[in-house]
Parts: C-alpha cells; structure tokens; sequence
C-alpha cells in the first residue's frame, strides 16, 4: 500500500460512522418525556404533618401480569425516605403508596 492510499481510511471511518449510527439508534433516550421513575412504598415511620419525610420500605410488583390477575407485593429489602405532599398522615406499618422520583428526592400524595 502506498502512503497516499486513503482508501482503508476511509473505509475505516465510514465503518466506524455507521455503527456508531446503529449504536445511537438502539439507545433509549433519557429525557423526560419517558415519565419518573416509581417505586411502591409502604410507610414505617414518621407521624409528622404534611409536607413531612417518611421512612419507607421498597416493595417489589409481581404476579401474573394478565387483566383481573391478583398482583403481589414483595418486600425488596431496601429503605429510602420520601416527602409526604398530601393532606393527610398516613398510618405507619400499613399504608402502601406509590412514590416518584422527583428532583434527586422521593415523594408521595396521601390524602386518606
């Protein structure tokens, strides 16, 4: 091959240009219209007034995903804290809420 023989290079780049196109295509976008992550909770502690911080425990969803089947919940062995935006205290040990993922914190509505 001769030093002025740009002809792998180009093959190169025009390889490299084409799967980085396919890489870019098959990537899931990350911006906010894909909605905030969510996660079901249930309260373990806190007795506070609203907008208060909650101790909560993170529970799994399963079971048959199928119309009118019985969903399961499922201690997932985690703890996090979350804002209570709503009017009411829930009771500690058995409210289950669904908490979202906002602005580097967790937060949930309960109204009772």
């Amino acid at each position: 091959m001769h030093e002025t023989d740009t002809s792998s290079d180009d093959a190169s780049r025009l390889r490299i240009s084409r799967q980085a196109a396919s890489d870019a295509s098959t990537r899931t976008r990350s911006d906010s219209s894909r909605g905030a992550p969510c996660q079901v909770g249930k309260v373990i502690s806190g007795s506070a007034a609203s907008p208060s911080f909650f101790g909560m425990e993170a529970y799994s969803v399963t079971g048959a995903e199928v119309e009118g089947g019985t969903g399961t919940l499922t201690d997932a062995g985690a703890a996090f804290v979350a804002l209570n935006l709503g009017s009411a205290i829930p009771v500690a040990g058995t409210t289950m809420v669904l908490c979202t993922f906002t602005d580097f914190r967790w937060t949930f509505r309960y109204d009772s």
